[in-house]
């Protein structure tokens, strides 16, 4: 193996020892003969106006949005459970602290995140999506299981919370558009995505029709 330099960010250099590439079809840009293509046409998906790439099975395409539909309603359902998990007999937190505890998880929760998802897109540019993905749905679970046997807020609960936060971005920060889409579609295929977030909004909305608002966060009501 040699040596291979990632790349700068914030004036620090990264070099690693480069890996032998991997034969998988998200790993790397796909550069597709046009001669090649009407002979053996790409699927097509969403009523055949999103075109794949030709390596790309409709189930490829599927699977992904299915994963960041599930992964975004398992954050909202996080937020809305943190909320019943502070006020319990566990926590003890006042209704009229409510808001400023959650606000305090949050302010650890996003510079982390931010901080950490230049590292994350390079590491998944050189180990691949498929590592990543697994490990950040993996990891964020177990640790999602045992938010509800934390002793404290101050430091585990928060600790939790932004190891979650980390690890999501495993997920939300594939590329997978760009990976399973052809150049033709990308607009539109990025368009539906979006749809997701809309979708889980609303959902995220209804709920007010059963939740009461505490600190800016909803509990259901009894």
């Amino acid at each position: 193996s040699t040596q291979s330099t990632w790349g700068t960010i914030f004036g620090i250099e990264f070099v690693i020892e480069k890996l032998p590439q991997m034969e998988s079809s998200i790993l790397q840009p796909i550069s597709i003969d046009e001669n090649q293509r009407e002979k053996d046409p790409p699927e097509k998906v969403f009523f055949g106006k999103v075109e794949l790439t030709s390596n790309t099975k409709a189930q490829n395409y599927y699977g992904m949005m299915f994963m960041f539909f599930a992964i975004g309603m398992a954050g909202m359902v996080q937020d809305t459970l943190l909320t019943i998990l502070l006020t319990s007999e566990r926590h003890n937190i006042q209704k009229s602290e409510l808001g400023k505890t959650v606000a305090s998880i949050a302010v650890f929760e996003l510079p982390l995140q931010f901080l950490t998802s230049p590292f994350i897109g390079l590491i998944m540019d050189r180990l691949g999506r498929k590592p990543m993905i697994l490990t950040g749905i993996m990891f964020s679970a177990i640790i999602s299981f045992s938010i509800p046997y934390m002793p404290s807020v101050f430091p585990y609960l928060i600790i939790s919370r932004s190891l979650i936060a980390v690890l999501a971005s495993f997920v939300l920060q594939a590329p997978l558009v760009a990976d399973y889409i052809h150049d033709r579609s990308k607009g539109l295929a990025s368009g539906i995505l979006t749809l997701h977030i809309c979708l889980l909004y609303t959902s995220d909305a209804a709920d007010d029709l059963l939740c009461v608002d505490l600190g800016g966060r909803r509990i259901i009501k009894k």
